[in-house]
């Protein structure tokens, strides 16, 4: 398996940069709930990945009906904000809007999990 290193222009030292970003490991993200544009809850984080062009994704376990069912979903990291706190991340569309993307294919082979050493970099919301 690969080693992608650091995913930021950040050095390997502190987990954290400046007021507004900051960088995480992949364990503190995943399993993460995320929140919609509106505010809304719309489920956690499964897993970050590494794909081609060493491109950041985040895998969302979007919850269906009454936390039921779930899809998995595949956005760019950059689809995501940190919140001010640092206990949630933020996306950049509604829960309307993620209804509309194909499901993630978890037997792609275009992706694979991130170093766990690695650092993930987010802006924090306002």
């Amino acid at each position: 398996r690969a080693d992608y290193g650091a995913y930021s222009a950040r050095g390997p030292g502190s987990l954290s940069s400046s007021s507004t970003e900051t960088n995480l490991l992949p364990a503190q993200i995943e399993g993460m709930d995320v929140y919609d544009s509106l505010g809304e809850k719309v489920g956690s984080v499964h897993r970050v990945l590494v794909g081609p062009n060493d491109n950041i994704c985040v895998v969302l376990n979007r919850r269906g009906f009454l936390s039921l069912t779930h899809r998995l979903i595949l956005l760019p990291v950059q689809s995501y904000s940190l919140s001010s706190d640092r206990t949630v991340l933020e996306l950049d569309r509604t829960d309307a809007e993620l209804q509309k993307l194909d499901d993630w294919d978890e037997l792609s082979g275009l992706y694979t999990p991130a170093a766990e050493n690695s650092r993930v970099h987010f802006s924090l919301s306002h």
